[in-house]
Formats: C-alpha cells, sequence, structure tokens
C-alpha cells in the first residue's frame, strides 16, 4: 500500500469512527483489511497478480458461520438465553450446533449429530468453558458435554421458568 493511499485510509477511518459500534479504532499503517465482493485486480498470497471475483453471500454467510457473534440472533437477544454457564440456541438456525465460547465446534448434519452421543439436538448450545483440539474437536466426553447442557437448562429454567414447557416437550418427544 502506497503512503498516499495509507494517508487516504487514515483520513476515511477517522471520519467513520463516530459511526461504528467497533470497540477499536482502525489503524490502516498497521491493520489488514479484507475487501470483500468487488471485482478487479490483485496479489495472491504469492505476490502473483491476479484477476478476483465476486463473492456470493452464501459464500460469505458460510465462512462466518463459524463465529457465533457475526450471525445475528433474532430481534434485540431473541433467539438468544445467555447465562454464566453458556448461551441456550433457540433460533431455529443455531439448531443442533455447538459452539465453545462462541467459536463453532460441531454442527449436525441429516446423517450426524454434532452431540458426542449421537443423538439430535432440538436447540444449540454454546458452552462457556471447556477445551478443544487444533481441528475445533471437542476434548470432553459425554458426560462432560451432558453436564454442560444441564447447566446451561439449570440456569436458564432459573432465569426464565416458562422454557420448562420447551424442556419438557423436547424430553418426551420422539423428535430432535
Amino acid at each position: 500500500m502506497s503512503h498516499q493511499a495509507i494517508s487516504k485510509a487514515k483520513s476515511k477511518a477517522l471520519l467513520s469512527m463516530g459511526k461504528t459500534l467497533l470497540p477499536f479504532v482502525p489503524r490502516p499503517g498497521k491493520d489488514v483489511q479484507f475487501v470483500i465482493g468487488e471485482r478487479g485486480k490483485g496479489r495472491d498470497q504469492n505476490g502473483t497478480m491476479v484477476t478476483r471475483h465476486t463473492v456470493k453471500r452464501s459464500e460469505f454467510d458460510a465462512w462466518t458461520q463459524a463465529a457465533l457473534f457475526l450471525h445475528p440472533t433474532g430481534q434485540n437477544g431473541e433467539g438468544i438465553i445467555s447465562t454464566i454457564n453458556g448461551d441456550l440456541l433457540t433460533d431455529r438456525e443455531f439448531s443442533g450446533r455447538i459452539y465453545l465460547k462462541g467459536l463453532l465446534l460441531l454442527e449436525s448434519t441429516p446423517t450426524r449429530s454434532a452431540s458426542i452421543t449421537n443423538l439430535p439436538l432440538k436447540f444449540g448450545y454454546n458452552f462457556a468453558s471447556g477445551l478443544t483440539n487444533r481441528e475445533r474437536q471437542p476434548l470432553a466426553g459425554a458426560k462432560e458435554e451432558a453436564n454442560a447442557i444441564l447447566a446451561i437448562w439449570s440456569k436458564v429454567l432459573a432465569s426464565k421458568p416458562e422454557m420448562v414447557s420447551e424442556l419438557s416437550n423436547m424430553l418426551n418427544s420422539a423428535d430432535p
């Protein structure tokens, strides 16, 4: 990036500071900027000139699916019930997914559940604590997973007693 381009980017960043909810200030001379969706020429990881293509919305959504905070969960926090033990994700979009501290670990498919037990999950869960390996595979066993889910439900029921019917329906249903 040329000195003139950096100066222009700094000016643009300063002008946009008051218009964003980001908890940090961009530093165009030091930060990396990703421009997604623009067509044009650029350099690849080896410095070779390449023609860039437009990114489809579905591709972008697939990339960002791994981070829970990048996806809206209903209006005004609907679709997520937060507790100190983790979050119960009630939005249908997150059904069958398991997150650890907001990072997607596993997602259910028609042939495989995200749960270690391989039992279907009606809701999604974002565990507040736990361990994972480099491939984002959970290092816990079925007992630890069950305890984490029970801890979340315990706090959910304490704060939102009306959710007892959801829990009862889920436990008494043959469907996930």
